[in-house]
């Protein structure tokens, strides 16, 4: 409190009083003194408050540690266009109304808007055909994708010398495109939007309307970003809810048998997946035994212990990663699930599978298979990845308070 009260009184001094006495080199002597005054309080108070605030470290730390919720492996869960487009009227119906300004701009004969994510299918959001125009979308947009990705984006072309390669699916007995405009907005490495306009006659499209088609694609680009951003952050916000369900559910567990089946039931609810494995490594470190199976009947169910060497499996913990792949059935050579005597993998194609770790090294492993090939994303494994970082820490809690794991 005493600083305080000589802060208030040095500032008082200091705004008030002018010794004349002292002369002007005097007085600027004085305000330094004033200042000097003032800036040693204000460092002590400071100091003061860094010390009350900081840690009592006599404070014994609790004995039994919960699981808690780890930070998440993923910075930002990766948001789909395609997804948000189903859910989000609002976007979509924004992004119609850009195809419509493009289309009242140029006033072209047929208009196309597509989106592609990486390697999957073109989807068509939006077209305006000559209504006796006969349409067939099956032979696809691949040359007129191409054509634009050599070409930075932004292509008007206005005498088509090939026309049937790049459109067809036109009849061209009807019709045959001469002039073409197109031009793709980049939303991220694996997703795009293309912009495909074209029209009958040669010279139809203007070149000097290449810096006014740019500027508006750039508006579109940042309003999409923008939707993204924001569904991304909603996402992340139920992902972290999720994660603190999890690690509350947990915490309630009396041993590490009942941590798997409640993992098990907020798993199956979170994935699909034909079949579902946890297994935990043996103490001779060279096997693992499943301690939960849920699915296909095969010969792999709960209490059966597997080689680490010999299959998918145990490769996850013997080498310490996270295995996804996209069809375990594609390929030469047939990949074993458990075991080398394996003859067959079920028709199982998708796999996915991440190791329980504990001080950085893998001490089980949680997998789920699917019937269907590509099944599993990246973001699917960053998700199991945080999801079994919780199990990995109930696990921990068990061991470190001597706790029966349980059979």
């Amino acid at each position: 409190m005493y600083k305080l009260i000589g802060l208030y009184l040095l500032a008082v001094i200091g705004i008030f009083v002018e010794p004349d006495f002292l002369g002007s080199t005097g007085n600027i002597i004085f305000k330094v003194l004033i200042l000097a005054g003032i800036s040693y309080l204000v460092y002590g108070q400071w100091n003061d408050k860094a010390e009350d605030s900081a840690p009592d470290e006599r404070n014994p730390q609790p004995e039994q540690q919960p699981a808690v919720v780890p930070e998440p492996v993923f910075d930002t869960i990766s948001t789909h266009l395609g997804t948000v487009l189903t859910t989000n009227s609002g976007l979509k119906q924004f992004l119609l109304n850009q195809f419509s300004i493009y289309w009242n701009y140029t006033l072209p004969q047929n208009g196309f808007l597509l989106y592609k994510n990486g390697s999957e299918g073109v989807q068509l959001l939006e077209k305006h055909t000559n209504n006796s125009l006969r349409f067939n979308a099956k032979p696809g947009f691949t040359a007129l994708i191409s054509l634009l990705g050599q070409n930075e984006g932004i292509l008007i072309e206005n005498n088509l010398a090939d026309a049937k390669a790049l459109f067809p699916f036109y009849d061209f007995s009807e019709y045959e495109p001469q002039s073409l405009l197109a031009f793709r907005t980049l939303v991220d490495q694996q997703q795009t939007l293309y912009w495909f306009f074209d029209a009958a006659g040669i010279n139809y499209f203007n070149l000097q309307d290449k810096p006014i088609l740019l500027k508006i694609n750039m508006n579109t680009l940042f309003s999409v970003n923008e939707a993204l951003n924001n569904q991304g952050l909603m996402d992340n916000s139920k992902e972290a809810m999720h994660l603190s369900n999890l690690a509350h559910a947990l915490n309630q567990a009396l041993n590490f048998e009942q941590c798997i089946d409640i993992f098990t039931d907020f798993i199956i609810n979170e994935f699909e997946a034909s079949k579902f494995t946890i297994a935990i490594r043996e103490t001779d470190n060279e096997s693992a035994r499943i301690r939960k199976s849920i699915g296909i009947d095969d010969s792999y169910k709960t209490g059966t212990s597997f080689r680490l060497d010999e299959g998918l499996h145990g490769w996850v913990i013997l080498k310490n990663k996270p295995y996804l792949i996209d069809n375990i059935d594609k390929g030469e050579y047939f990949i074993p699930r458990f075991s080398r005597s394996e003859k067959t993998n079920y028709s199982l194609r998708s796999f996915l599978s991440v190791p329980l770790q504990e001080d950085d090294e893998a001490f089980g492993v949680v997998s789920l298979e699917n019937k269907s090939e590509n099944k599993y994303t990246e973001n699917d494994k960053s998700r199991l990845k945080s999801f079994s970082a919780i199990l990995a820490s109930a696990f921990r809690r068990f061991k470190d308070n001597t706790i029966e794991i349980g059979e």
